[in-house]
């Protein structure tokens, strides 16, 4: 049996595939997006986030410590060492104010299938499933297949958002067991698109035409979907080749526009090891959304 590295299980959610549905979020991504939502999802090893804004200073977690790898800055506030930490979570359980947590758990596939059965009766009722999201879920290929297999016997939807910045063979291996796909390609120039996520894009775009190309009926388990990023993503060139990308694959592809969401910022204001540049960035309004979609006409199908 597979062991996976969740960092969150979100119930209830209408905005990862259709009808009601259990999300999952992995850890681990290959890309460093400057924009990232869910940055204890980049890493798939485990680590200890200090909150320098709930900590008093009281050192318990110093003294907790086995591995000598909290220490106190001059201001009194916890410092990790995550080459020394070993994550054995004493820290964690030492502070009486919650400054310290792990960002994820390990878990066992057919535990992990055993939770998100429990929602079956509102998969059920609204067409909904289980969501595998992260990170980059099929950075644990292996694991999303194991879970995804155990799901589908149980007669739960499975569905993937995913970046596609992984081997074809990964790809490949959970096809079988997932039954909506859902891709995030942020950028169509491939220099653009390595200068926000650290990455080119030429894996990705290779992945989706492999994809479109392989599932009989795309059109109907497969979306793309575009997050409107100020400064990176959000403009008539980047939307528009975009739109023209999926068009050359095959228009009737649904294409989704994503709407920025400020909130992230809030998790970085407690991480002090993670820089962060859109902490005063508002959502578009609904009217700079129709424009944005307006952009799509003609040449995508837009959702």
């Amino acid at each position: 049996m597979s062991i996976g590295t969740v960092f969150d299980i979100q119930r209830f959610s209408i905005h990862d595939g259709p009808g009601i549905r259990t999300t999952v979020f992995l850890k681990g991504c290959p890309l460093r997006c400057a924009w990232c939502q869910n940055p204890e999802g980049l890493e798939q090893q485990i680590r200890v986030w200090n909150f320098d804004n709930l900590c008093v200073g009281c050192g318990r977690c110093t003294q907790a410590c086995l591995s000598a790898a909290v220490v106190l800055d001059a201001g009194g506030k916890p410092r990790i060492d995550h080459d020394r930490c070993t994550r054995c979570g004493h820290c964690v359980e030492a502070c009486n104010r919650n400054a310290l947590t792990l960002d994820g758990y390990e878990i066992e596939a057919g535990e992990l299938a055993r939770q998100l059965q429990r929602d079956s009766v509102f998969f059920a009722t609204s067409g909904g499933g289980v969501t595998f999201s992260g990170g980059e879920p099929l950075a644990q290929a292996n694991f999303v297949t194991d879970v995804a297999a155990r799901l589908k016997e149980g007669g739960v939807s499975t569905a993937v958002e995913t970046c596609l910045d992984v081997a074809w063979e990964a790809v490949e291996q959970v096809m079988p067991v997932l039954d909506y796909f859902q891709v995030d390609i942020k950028l169509a120039d491939t220099i653009r698109h390595a200068n926000a996520t650290g990455h080119g894009n030429e894996r990705i775009l290779a992945n989706f035409r492999r994809l479109a190309e392989s599932l009989d009926d795309h059109r109907s388990r497969l979306r793309i979907r575009v997050p409107l990023v100020p400064g990176f993503t959000a403009d008539r060139e980047n939307i528009t080749a975009i739109a023209r990308l999926v068009a050359s694959v095959d228009a009737s592809i649904p294409v989704e526009l994503m709407n920025f969401n400020p909130l992230a910022a809030a998790k970085y204001r407690r991480m002090p090891d993670r820089p962060y540049d859109f902490v005063e960035t508002r959502a578009y309004s609904d009217e700079e959304m129709e424009a944005f979609r307006n952009m799509l006409v003609g040449v995508a199908v837009i959702r």
